[in-house]
């Protein structure tokens, strides 16, 4: 859409940022309220500046994120490390106890057990 207005987007974008002469801001200042085309340009370069800067916001938040995401996985890695080294760390064994316990004291064998369970022969 092309505009009669003698103000470029270029100076419309320069007096929202507030970088014109005190004379030239003057002007457009006075311009912009009786030149719709004027102030509807200034009002959607006001709208892609708020877009912007929501997006360079979230950029940073995401950026952020991303730094903090990456921090917890190398911190994951290395306490995976740490847990690894320890599992496969060789440890001496302790001796196992004996399996079986003895019963009797070791002076009583088998046969004197069965001496004593076994009825006497009878003598003639």
């Amino acid at each position: 859409m092309e505009s009669l207005c003698s103000i470029d987007g270029e100076t419309l974008s320069r007096f929202r940022d507030g970088e014109l002469s005190p004379a030239v801001h003057r002007r457009v200042e006075a311009h912009v309220p009786e030149c719709g085309f004027c102030a509807a340009r200034l009002e959607r370069y006001g709208l892609a500046d708020s877009v912007l800067s929501r997006a360079a916001i979230a950029s940073a938040s995401s950026a952020r994120g991303r730094r903090v995401a990456a921090s917890l996985s190398v911190a994951a890695a290395l306490v995976a490390s740490v847990a690894t080294n320890a599992l496969l760390t060789a440890k001496p064994r302790p001796v196992p106890p004996p399996a079986l316990r003895l019963s009797a004291p070791p002076s009583e064998t088998l046969s004197s057990f069965y001496e004593k369970v076994a009825p006497s022969p009878a003598h003639p």
